[in-house]
Parts: structure tokens; C-alpha cells; sequence
């Protein structure tokens, strides 16, 4: 039972994710990142997340919890055949012995069927006594090969702080298919190499940022671009003064992403509106500027446009349609 309970609640760290990091000491730029991941030697870990991502494909994670199923139930019929063979040689027991020799034509069915578990159920309670042990030498096997063992937070492209690290990937997959676009099934994907393969993964995107339309909007524009692995990092000190370091004074730190123009602008599918919190994100010159306006107007005229025309070709489709009915 505490083998099921266990593995249940290591299944559920990969439906399920705090949408805030929940650390009082996030670092805010990127050689404090950096640092604090090699001196930890493992990938820096939300405080929100009570477990880490198992080291295996979900299939294979799934096998072990499957195993300890087979355990269980298997337990559970011989706790069973037990009890009824208990009860049964305890109904025998209480018999006069000349009625057990002398008296079978006039024993009940109930009593045959008690006799009938007595005889037969322990051979029944060898054989799941057989399975159970197969079961557990196959746990025991699983265990010494290390099947499913480790931590993806402590593989070596994370420690080495690179931008393959797989458990930032898993992480940035899962909260943008919790959060963004939500879909149950992609994102079981992200425990397998390829489902959370399109993903950046030099860090996590709740250490970059806390607001949520901001997080979708990297994460949109980061899946979109499935070869890049790399689009989103913070900054260090060294960059304020610099045309890279847009976020205002509010924020400990600042960070870079090829997303910014879509998050501005509202081009963005996922997350909703960003108008009323980039404010706390962004400073008043980088949000409002003449250029970025100009540049804006123009993207969001661009997919006015495409939207009117996916409205016009459907419009005259339909009209098609109705006219080959009335011919």
C-alpha cells in the first residue's frame, strides 16, 4: 500500500505544477544562476515543487508503477483466500467428529461449499504465493539494474548549466500545457525526450518571470521555434544602462527573450492580454515608445488582415457550398 501511495504521488508531479516558484531566493540574474547551480550540482529546483522529475520516459515510469499494482492486488486476492479458509476450517472445527464422518448425505450446500475452500484453497493460495514472489523478484530486479532511478534536475547537461538541461525543459513543457494551452494529453509528453523537445531549458520560465501572460508568451514564441533552445535567460547587472535591459526599477533583476515584440503587442495566443501587467514588467519609454507603436500598429494590421482573409475564404467556401446544393 505505501509502494502504491508513494508512486502515486511521483505520477502526479508530471500532471501537475505550481504556477509560481514559491522561493524567497530566486536568483535574479544569471551568474548568480548560474553559481548557485554548479555549487548545488543539480538544476535549481522551485520550492513549489515537493518532488523531482524522475529520470525515465513516463512508459517506463508508468512499467514500475504497474509492477507495484501487480503487487498489490495480487496481496490483496491472498489476504483474501486466507480469510476465507480461515472462516471455513473455523465452521469444520466446531463440527461433532461422527457428523463429519457419518453424516455427508445430509450436509448443506453451505457446508459443501466450505469444504470445497478448504480442500481447494490452499493450492489456490500456493499459486498467488507463486506469483507473489515472481512479482517481487521482479522489483528487486528493477531496483539493482536501477530502473527509473535518479533525478533529472541532477543530469549532466544541467549541472553543467546548459541550455539542454532536460529537467528545465520537462518543467517549461509542463507549465505550458498546464497554464498556457491547457491539454491533459501533450502534457504527458513532457516526461518523454521528445514531447519537451521543442523547449529552452537553461532555466525554468517561473524563475524568469511570475506574470503568467508574460510566461505564456516566451513559452508560445520558444515552442513555435522548436530548434531554438536558448531564447530566454536573465541579465546580468552588467547589461542596465543598455538597450537589453527594458524591465523597470520594480523588478531585482531583468531578462531577455525574442518574445518581447509579440508580448507588447498582443500578438500573442496564449496567456491573454498582457496590457494591464507588462506596466509592472517593462519601463514607460520601452512600452510606449514612438518606434515600438509604429512597429506594433503595423504586426497587429498584419493580423487584422490575416484574420479578414481566413474570414473571407470560409465565407465564399460556404457560399460554394450553397450553391451546389441549389444546382
Amino acid at each position: 500500500i505505501a509502494a502504491i501511495v508513494l508512486y502515486q504521488i511521483i505520477l502526479a508531479t508530471a500532471t501537475t505544477l505550481s504556477e509560481t516558484c514559491g522561493s524567497d531566493s530566486i536568483p535574479t540574474n544569471d551568474t548568480d544562476l548560474k553559481a548557485q547551480t554548479t555549487a548545488d550540482q543539480s538544476s535549481f529546483q522551485c520550492s513549489g515543487d515537493a518532488f523531482g522529475l524522475s529520470a525515465c520516459e513516463y512508459g517506463d515510469l508508468l512499467n514500475v508503477a504497474n509492477m507495484m499494482y501487480a503487487n498489490f492486488y495480487v496481496n490483496g486476492l491472498q489476504f483474501l483466500v486466507c480469510m476465507l479458509l480461515i472462516y471455513s476450517l473455523g465452521k469444520f472445527t466446531h463440527l461433532p467428529a461422527e457428523k463429519l464422518q457419518f453424516d455427508k448425505k445430509n450436509a448443506s450446500r453451505l457446508m459443501m461449499l466450505f469444504g470445497g475452500i478448504c480442500k481447494q484453497g490452499p493450492w489456490l493460495f500456493r499459486l498467488l504465493h507463486f506469483l507473489q514472489g515472481i512479482l517481487i523478484f521482479g522489483s528487486w530486479l528493477m531496483m539493482v539494474l536501477g530502473y527509473c532511478r535518479g533525478n533529472l534536475a541532477y543530469s549532466s547537461y544541467c549541472i553543467s548549466y546548459s541550455e539542454n538541461c532536460a529537467y528545465n525543459k520537462a518543467r517549461n513543457c509542463q507549465y505550458y500545457y498546464v497554464y498556457c494551452q491547457p491539454d491533459a494529453t501533450l502534457l504527458l509528453g513532457c516526461y518523454t525526450e521528445a514531447g519537451r523537445a521543442a523547449f529552452s531549458g537553461r532555466m525554468d520560465i517561473r524563475v524568469l518571470s511570475g506574470v503568467h501572460c508574460v510566461a505564456c508568451g516566451i513559452l508560445e514564441a520558444d515552442f513555435a521555434n522548436t530548434m531554438g533552445t536558448d531564447e530566454f535567460y536573465l541579465l546580468d547587472d552588467s547589461s542596465k544602462g543598455t538597450a537589453a535591459w527594458v524591465c523597470n526599477e520594480q523588478l531585482e533583476g531583468c531578462f531577455h527573450t525574442t518574445a518581447w515584440s509579440s508580448i507588447k503587442c498582443g500578438t500573442s495566443t496564449s496567456g491573454g492580454t498582457c496590457e494591464a501587467s507588462l506596466g509592472g514588467v517593462v519601463t514607460a519609454d520601452y512600452l510606449s515608445g514612438t518606434l515600438a507603436e509604429i512597429v506594433c500598429a503595423r504586426r497587429r494590421l498584419d493580423f487584422q488582415m490575416l484574420d479578414a482573409d481566413g474570414r473571407r475564404l470560409n465565407e465564399s467556401t460556404d457560399d460554394g457550398d450553397a450553391a451546389a446544393d441549389g444546382d
